[in-house]
């Protein structure tokens, strides 16, 4: 590692804040596999002190995931191996930069061909455990490994495909490290527009969060899970406008959620309100919901096509009624399907003989 990346990493661990990363520390100790990750909402109730922390973390840093789904898992992504404390974290390091030569003579080899996860555990570099934690980051890192089928790289069968790219690697950190060349102003956006607010002469807006308009409070609701990756990493990007006191960035943001939230729904109808049409043609919403949206719709086309600035009211709005939509449509979907998952089914009526009949 060259001094210079040495003084970029040391950087961002400074900026990031110690916190954080005993967070990461704490989180990536309790994984066994990197794959499987860690139980959230054990973590969280373990440590109800971090969920601020976490919250960023997963929504502003891309250094955790939260799957959300029926498992619920905290899974340390790549770019935070470099910022750990720990011996295994420098280890899977180093694995990474043996196996870097192997996979760029494999690709000579037979270009983007599938390669099956035998071959990879029969070059022996390290413990099999060891190599499929590597393998994974690898896939979910750039430039490595591209498209894998489902199970890799712990399933038996399973196999990968290697990207040219791995081709102009000399190490794995300079890979990873493109992270820190990209993200470091992203950690200080709270401070700069602090600092415009203040040369402005103006007092920085205080705007209401989506998280708390959602009611989301020490823990994810249920219907959070319903909510497609693209949704979930959209509500935390607006989340984090809202924070800052950016007005026409967050009504853009909720603009965006509510086109997510239709076109999950309904086929392109040509046009955001066709689609809202459509979906209101569906029973999915009511004739009142259609217009509280179309409302708030058209307030983020006004501010994205027509220089239209918000008010912090408006913003305010719009947060309530995004919260209102989202709880009725999502939180009601889910009890409904947990309400029917859990009632018996009516039982076949026995065929009654001849003689009964």
């Amino acid at each position: 590692m060259t001094d210079e990346v040495k003084q970029r990493i040391q950087r961002y661990k400074e900026s990031l804040g110690e916190q954080k990363l005993i967070i990461l520390d704490a989180l990536f100790d309790a994984t066994e596999s990197l794959e499987k990750g860690v139980d959230a909402k054990r973590f969280r109730a373990d440590h109800p002190e971090w969920f601020d922390g976490l919250r960023e973390l997963e929504g502003t840093h891309t250094l955790l995931d939260r799957s959300y789904d029926q498992y619920d898992r905290y899974r340390v992504k790549p770019y935070a191996l470099p910022l750990l404390s720990s011996h295994r974290a420098r280890d899977l390091l180093g694995v990474m930069d043996s196996l870097l030569p192997q996979l760029q003579k494999i690709y000579r080899e037979r270009l983007d061909g599938p390669v099956p996860i035998e071959e990879l555990e029969a070059l022996t570099i390290a413990d099999k455990s060891v190599l499929h934690d590597v393998l994974y980051m690898m896939c979910e890192a750039h430039d490595f490994l591209g498209s894998r089928s489902a199970g890799f790289p712990t399933s038996a069968e399973s196999y990968t495909h290697i990207q040219e790219s791995v081709l102009q690697k000399s190490s794995s950190l300079e890979n990873l490290r493109c992270y820190y060349d990209s993200t470091p102003a992203s950690l200080n956006t709270m401070p700069a527009a602090s600092a415009l607010s203040g040369f402005q002469g103006a007092e920085p807006i205080e705007l209401p969060s989506i998280f708390d308009a959602c009611e989301i409070k020490d823990g994810a609701p249920e219907w959070l899970a319903l909510l497609d990756e693209p949704e979930r990493k959209m509500l935390f990007e607006v989340d984090e406008a809202l924070k800052a006191g950016l007005l026409a960035l967050s009504v853009l943001g909720i603009r965006a959620l509510f086109d997510l939230f239709v076109q999950k729904h309904v086929k392109d109808s040509g046009s955001f309100k066709g689609s809202l049409k459509a979906l209101k043609g569906k029973e999915y919403i009511s004739a009142q919901q259609e217009k509280l949206i179309a409302v708030v719709f058209e307030v983020g086309s006004a501010t994205m096509h027509r220089g239209h600035y918000p008010s912090a009211e408006d913003v305010e709005t719009c947060v309530s009624v995004y919260g209102h939509i989202i709880k009725i449509e999502r939180e009601l979907r889910a009890k409904i399907e947990k309400m029917e998952k859990a009632t018996p089914s009516r039982p076949p009526k026995e065929k009654r003989s001849k003689a009964e009949q």
